[in-house]
């Protein structure tokens, strides 16, 4: 059966489709000299950015993940805008904070250098793994080139699919009932783009 435009419908409708288009072409600030480019199962400059952006939404965080899942689409060179950071990551996740001890996240990257989900890019420490063995251990870091000890907590900045047990990300970990805080209604993209866009009008 043919589908027939309706005038009534398209004059209710036609001030949404307006205003997402001009949330799409919204400018963030930056502009990219080249293209950003992704990938599910190993290290990308996109989960990298992505993930470095995420750590800077949480003040005192010490540590941000990115899962290769979560991102579907390359950023564009140029300008950047809201409908090229929506396409890169188009999920509805909210901003969510864990609290884990160094071996716990050790473990956790450990089990995911070594699962079949997607990478988990990583920001504010960096992540040495080591093979001996049939074992994997990853030893981890601070950017001044400080130790993590094991039983140091850190305030860890994802979003809440990893959370709430999305890709097994912490079936490792040995959450404690109020380790993790889900900002309900804080979009993790839209907290991005709302530091992108502070940092335009500085």
């Amino acid at each position: 059966k043919a589908v027939i435009s309706s005038a009534e419908v398209e004059k209710v409708i036609q001030p949404s489709i307006d205003r997402a288009r001009d949330l799409k072409s919204r400018p963030l600030g930056p502009r990219l000299p080249k293209r950003v480019t992704r990938s599910y199962d190993e290290e990308s400059p996109l989960g990298n950015l992505l993930a470095d952006l995420i750590l800077r939404t949480v003040a005192k965080a010490d540590v941000a993940l990115m899962n290769g899942g979560g991102l579907r689409a390359d950023l564009p060179a140029g300008e950047l805008t809201y409908g090229a950071l929506y396409e890169a990551f188009p999920f509805d996740n909210q901003l969510t904070t864990v609290r884990l001890t160094g071996s716990d996240l050790a473990a956790v990257l450990a089990d995911n250098l070594t699962g079949k989900h997607g990478f988990l890019s990583v920001a504010g420490v960096r992540a040495k793994a080591r093979c001996s063995e049939s074992s994997l251990t990853v030893q981890l870091t601070r950017e001044d080139g400080r130790a993590v000890a094991a039983k140091e907590t850190l305030l860890v900045v994802t979003n809440d699919f990893l959370a709430a047990g999305g890709d097994d990300a912490f079936r490792s970990a040995r959450l404690a009932k109020d380790a993790v805080n889900v900002q309900e209604g804080v979009l993790l993209r839209d907290a991005i783009a709302g530091l992108l866009g502070a940092e335009k009008n500085e």
